[in-house]
């Protein structure tokens, strides 16, 4: 007999994946995580689009340990990171007593709305650490989709926000 999805949710397996982070560590980052999400947060537009799109080209061996600090931020485990949980994160993280929420604000003032996706803090990250040859040359192929070995604005536009050429002004500036 199949269990029912209440049923699964009880397995052990499943339990026990819930509860594998060491008790008082959970939500422990590095500064330098939060170091990068302002970096990133005070970056322009343009920028952001070009580092989210990068992200997506990250060998899986880099992406893993970075989807686990993002889930050891992600509380409500809802994919996203809020103000209130990047404030819980600071707290429980060693090496991050002298940030304030002043600090925390400048990164994401609260009751902005916005929120952190995973995508997001990986490009934060990459930002500081760079990339390989091979991920800037994926990243580069998918921009030039039409295998013209240039790259004009108007291909970055169409990758970044496929069906909007109106968004093509804010790539200008």
């Amino acid at each position: 007999r199949r269990p029912s999805a209440s049923e699964a949710l009880k397995h052990g397996w499943l339990q026990g994946a819930q509860t594998s982070a060491a008790p008082g560590l959970v939500g422990a980052v590095p500064r330098s995580v939060f170091e990068d999400l302002a970096n990133f947060q005070a970056s322009s537009r343009l920028k952001k689009a070009v580092l989210k799109l990068l992200a997506k080209e990250v060998d899986e061996a880099r992406l893993s340990p970075l989807r686990e600090q993002f889930q050891a931020l992600d509380f409500d485990q809802d994919g996203f990171l809020t103000h209130e949980e990047l404030l819980l994160g600071v707290q429980r993280s060693p090496g991050c007593e002298d940030l304030t929420p002043s600090d925390l604000a400048l990164l994401m003032p609260p009751g902005s709305g916005h929120r952190f996706t995973c995508t997001e803090f990986v490009a934060a990250w990459l930002a500081r650490q760079g990339f390989s040859h091979g991920e800037l040359l994926n990243a580069y192929r998918r921009i030039d989709m039409r295998n013209e070995e240039r790259i004009t604005l108007e291909a970055v536009a169409q990758v970044l926000q496929p069906g909007s050429s109106s968004d093509l002004e804010a790539f200008r500036e």
